[in-house]
């Protein structure tokens, strides 16, 4: 069975409705059955399917978006997990994710205009994929002051040589790039670039209202 794994830390942006929306999407768009946990210091209106987990940022001084990185951590996951940000809309099926073999996945570079792969969705094993937070954890003075979690993570996979592939291009596009949308695009990423509005801001757009419910 995959994890299918979210965090929410503080609530400055984003809220349970995030929460319970992509629970919901992935819900309606997989015929593959997962658990869904988010990882949170504040679960008031979170649904009740979903498997609630403290946030491990108390304990290993992680801040916000850092927060992916102890994901990797031995002992706190177990078994296939899909992490998805909560800024990311789903609107195709996804069981070609799920199907996937058992190797770390992350988006390809270029799509959202940097030269890093993307974290928005990340697909791992939990018992053999833990250098990801071994390695953090030993350089994280290092690591931090780069551009992203993304970014650290692609230093990690590429300067270490770990085994890694991606997804495919088509799955993914930028919300407020129309030439980016495609027929076969499973997951648009609501980025916070040249004024780009998260989904909830754009609430009004007829995809926006479509897909995240």
């Amino acid at each position: 069975l995959v994890n299918v794994v979210c965090f929410k830390i503080g609530d400055h942006i984003y809220s349970a409705e995030h929460v319970n929306k992509l629970y919901n999407m992935v819900y309606r768009n997989t015929t593959h059955e997962f658990n869904f946990i988010c990882f949170t210091e504040k679960p008031e209106g979170i649904d009740p399917h979903i498997d609630v987990r403290p946030a491990m940022h108390d304990n290993e001084g992680l801040s916000h978006w850092w927060n992916r990185m102890a994901l990797f951590k031995k002992g706190a996951l177990s078994g296939p997990c899909i992490n998805i940000d909560l800024d990311v809309v789903i609107h195709n099926n996804i069981d070609e994710l799920f199907e996937l073999d058992d190797e770390f996945y992350m988006v390809p570079s270029g799509i959202f205009g940097n030269d890093s792969y993307n974290d928005c969705v990340v697909k791992f094993n939990a018992d053999k994929h833990n250098f990801m937070w071994d390695e953090f954890s030993e350089n994280r003075r290092l690591l931090i002051p780069l551009h992203g979690v993304d970014f650290a993570m692609t230093s990690i996979l590429k300067l270490c040589k770990y085994k890694h592939k991606l997804f495919p291009e088509k799955w993914f596009w930028r919300f407020g790039i129309k030439e980016q949308k495609h027929k076969d695009n499973k997951f648009c990423h609501f980025m916070k670039m040249n004024e780009t509005p998260k989904q909830h801001e754009a609430r009004d757009d007829e995809f926006v209202k479509k897909h995240w419910r």
